[in-house]
Parts: C-alpha cells; structure tokens; sequence
C-alpha cells in the first residue's frame, strides 16, 4: 500500500469529467455507455463502445467503476466527517475531565484530608489521656460535627463549582492568522486557505462570558473579557482553602 495520500478532489474531478454512467460490459469485452434516453441518429452504442478490454472481467471491472467510485469517495468523506465528529467527541471529554481534576483538587480533597486529619489528631490525644472525662468527650463531639461541617462546606463547593463550570464552557473561534477576524464555522475559511476543516487556526472563549461581553459591546466586540479561561474560571480554580487549623478552636 502506497503512503502518498490520496487526492480526493482530482479522483472526483475524473469522475464527474467521465461519460455519465451507468456503464455495461459486454462479452466481447466492451465497455459501453447507457442506452440513449431519445430516439438518436448518432451510431449505436455497440458501434461507439466507452472503452475496449481485452477480456470480459477486466470490461466488467471498468464499467462497474463508473459507479463504484462515487460510492466509495462518498462513503470516504462520510468516514473523514465521523471520524471529525469522534476526535471533537473526545477533545471535550478529555477537557471536562481535566476540568473535574482541577476542582477535585482545588476543593475538595484539601478540605476532607484537612478535617479527616484533624479528626485523628483529636481521637490520638484523648486515647493518649489516663482519664477521660466528659469534657474531653464533648470536645471529640464536637470535632466530628466539625469535620461534617466542612465535608458539607465541601460538597456544596463542589456543587457550586460544578454549575459554574457547566455555565462556562470553552469554545472554538476560527481566524485566518491575523486574528482580526473569527468565524464560529471553519468550513468557509478552510476553502479561503486551502486547508482542511480541522487545520483552521483557532483560539478558545467562554461562551458565557463571550456572550455577555457582546451585549455589552455590540457584534464588533474583541473577545478581551471571554479569552479562555475567563476570568470565572481562574477565579474558581485558584479558590484557597483553610484548613481546620485556621477555624476557630472548638
């Protein structure tokens, strides 16, 4: 198998030059085009063949070529078409798990390490004490109603961060290079460039944000408050977390 790529616009610019199909194969090895729709003073088909073989198999295989090829150059851009809409299907599960990693990590885990921590710091000392009395039991009472404290501070974050990060998704803008101008289609300028679809530069924006900013500025706006990541997002990523050694003692 050959690496050179096919060149499926001149495969199709010879089909469609071609003498229109369907064509026949005749025994005699004869290649001929289909039966004229009127009555024709021109010669008979079997007198002005297509193209001559020099067997019936290779005659059937050129006249069954005449339609077998769009097929399958139909059946190829059908392919590159799913194979496009399975590449963006796993671009944006790949960017939401990247994104559920980065409020895992900025939100929950440091404050459930932080409160299971502290809990067996508490549990360790009055182990370690001689007499425990009630006091020291309400203290570890209250520690556990501490530490469900920040495990539902924990959650509802989370939760928060979850419909703030629902609300602004990334999306594509196409240019031409300069930037000056963006198209949410690549497809019109992939012709301009003679680039496929997928070779388009492109940069991201939130659409939230972007669409706030355009009724803000109009449709001549520049994207300036919806670059990705906006500014929602950077600051929900970089939410600092205190630890239950900053609370206030219990």
């Amino acid at each position: 198998m050959s690496d050179v790529p096919l060149d499926l616009d001149a495969i199709t610019a010879r089909a469609e030059a071609a003498t229109p199909g369907p064509w026949e194969a005749t025994r005699n090895g004869r290649i001929l085009p289909p039966p004229p729709q009127l009555p024709s003073h021109s010669l008979p088909r079997e007198l002005n063949p297509v193209a001559e073989a020099d067997c019936y198999s290779t005659a059937d295989f050129i006249a069954h070529a005449r339609t077998d090829i769009p097929a399958l150059l139909d059946l190829v851009s059908q392919l590159r078409q799913e194979n496009r809409d399975l590449e963006l299907a796993l671009y944006t599960i790949a960017n939401q798990r990247r994104r559920d990693d980065l409020v895992d990590q900025a939100l929950r885990r440091p404050l459930l390490k932080a409160a299971t921590k502290e809990v067996s710091r508490l549990r360790d000392q009055l182990a370690d004490a001689a007499g425990m009395n009630q006091a020291n039991c309400a203290r570890a009472n209250r520690a556990e109603l501490h530490a469900d404290g920040l495990r539902r501070r924990a959650e509802a974050a989370e939760g928060v961060v979850a419909r703030i990060t629902e609300l602004h998704q990334p999306e594509k803008r196409y240019h031409d290079g300069s930037a000056e101008f963006s198209f949410e289609d690549p497809g019109d300028l992939a012709s301009e460039l003679g680039v496929e679809p997928e070779e388009v530069p492109f940069f991201e924006i939130c659409s939230h944000c972007a669409e706030i900013e355009e009724r803000l500025a109009g449709p001549s706006f520049d994207y300036l408050e919806a670059l990705w990541p906006c500014a929602t997002m950077r600051a929900v990523l970089a939410v600092p977390t205190n630890t239950p050694e900053e609370q206030t003692n219990v």
